[in-house]
């Protein structure tokens, strides 16, 4: 049982993680400084809308639990929280810059259609002048590149460009990002980095953008099978994006051919009732976990618990699900074979149902049930008072001397000639 209220106790404490808007989230022009003009796939992550926030959730959870009804759960995490602390205290040391507070975002872009494949990851942050030549990880010998201090490690470089943002990647990409006279790749028409900037108007804190050709659709398909729904969907799209908003999700694929866009509508309308019934499942669920959990609660302590805990357990399934009714939106166009997504509530959890919540509590209330069930056995009696470790009281189990295995053919036979001779 206390297992289960330590458990409880925790995710009753969780109401300050999550995603916030970041009124400071950059332009599109601002994360594409440096965008990778062929790239077959980019992601991107604002830092600053996650990072920051649920740190800072951490740090004040212990002081949220009391000590009195999960002691065991509040030194974890008070051990969890110092050493998390002493980690940033030595990146801090070590990079002149905080990883919570100054990194401020990350893109990073692929090129898959290449004898080898290359990539450019350009981090946002208010890096310091000598931050390659202090960090370990960079290796701290720096040599001259192209006039500019970097870091070789093996086949990347890492500089620190003029515009201020950490880039790592193949030479050749780090290279002429370093000049001076760098211009960043047009954003116009259908180019990939049109799609890209397309992506990041809403300003989302985390974005993927697809837009491969046919060898590199073909060369990522081959890492995961044929009959993987992930290939069908990189060579079915000519382009494709996902992207997560604090308010909500959007999407948007363009196929190759008309099978593929009647699919494609198929999939997105199945997605969006898939996301309504989810936060029903999750909310009636939890109803019947607590029905069940009041029914039986005499039988079992831990259940008593959960009854106890009711107002407390419905309202952590409605922070962390919606009631189904976020607004959507679904724009086809068939000519163009396109596709495009948009659902939006009052937080990302009004659109994204937290499905994990339930089995959360299930596993809780199990093993509250059967460490509870545990101790019952190992202190049973014996007769004169003392009690009987569980090895005692088990049932013992028949043996058979060690040797060769057991031929079961070899058995069946003498079985067989001994009938015959009978």
């Amino acid at each position: 049982m206390q297992e289960f209220v330590q458990v409880l106790t925790l995710l009753l404490s969780l109401a300050d993680f999550g995603v916030a808007p970041n009124p400071q989230a950059p332009a599109p022009a601002e994360v594409l400084a440096y965008a990778v003009e062929d790239a077959d796939a980019f992601a991107y992550v604002d830092t600053q809308a996650i990072v920051p926030r649920n740190v800072a959730a951490f740090t004040k959870l212990p002081s949220k639990l009391s000590g009195k009804d999960a002691p065991e759960v509040r030194e974890a995490l008070n051990q969890a929280v110092r050493e998390l602390a002493d980690a940033r205290a030595r990146a801090k040391a070590e990079l002149g810059i905080d990883v919570v507070d100054d990194v401020l975002s990350a893109a990073l872009w692929i090129d898959v259609d290449a004898p080898m494949p290359r990539v450019l990851l350009a981090v946002r942050g208010r890096w310091p002048a000598d931050a390659l030549a202090k960090a370990p990880v960079f290796g701290g010998r720096l040599l001259d590149f192209h006039g500019h201090k970097a870091v070789r490690m093996g086949p990347l470089v890492a500089a620190i460009s003029p515009r201020g943002q950490l880039l790592v990647g193949n030479e050749d990409l780090v290279s002429p990002r370093l000049d001076k006279g760098w211009k960043p790749p047009a954003r116009t028409g259908t180019s990939a980095v049109a799609r890209q900037a397309a992506a990041l108007v809403k300003k989302p804190f985390f974005a993927i953008v697809t837009t491969p050709s046919v060898s590199a659709a073909e060369r990522m398909a081959s890492t995961l099978g044929d009959e993987s729904p992930a290939t069908m969907l990189l060579k079915g799209q000519r382009r494709a994006h996902v992207a997560l908003h604090a308010r909500g999700v959007s999407w948007s694929y363009v196929a190759t051919t008309d099978a593929g866009y009647h699919a494609a509508v198929l999939g997105s309308e199945g997605v969006l009732d898939v996301f309504r019934a989810g936060h029903f499942m999750t909310r009636g669920m939890a109803r019947i976990a607590l029905a069940g959990a009041h029914g039986f609660r005499d039988k079992h302590p831990a259940l008593a618990a959960v009854a106890d805990h009711e107002a407390e357990i419905l309202a952590l399934v409605a922070q962390f699900s919606g009631d189904g009714r976020f607004a959507a939106r679904i724009d086809k166009n068939p000519g163009q074979r396109t596709v495009s997504v948009e659902a939006t509530g009052k937080k990302i959890s009004d659109v994204l149902p937290s499905l994990g919540l339930v089995p959360m509590l299930g596993a809780g209330l199990w093993l509250g049930i059967s460490r509870s069930a545990d101790a019952e056995i190992a202190t049973k009696s014996a007769g004169d008072g003392s009690a009987v470790p569980v090895e005692a009281i088990a049932p013992v189990r028949a043996s058979r001397p060690a040797g060769r295995p057991l031929d079961v053919r070899e058995v069946y036979r003498q079985a067989k000639q001994r009938r015959g001779m009978q």
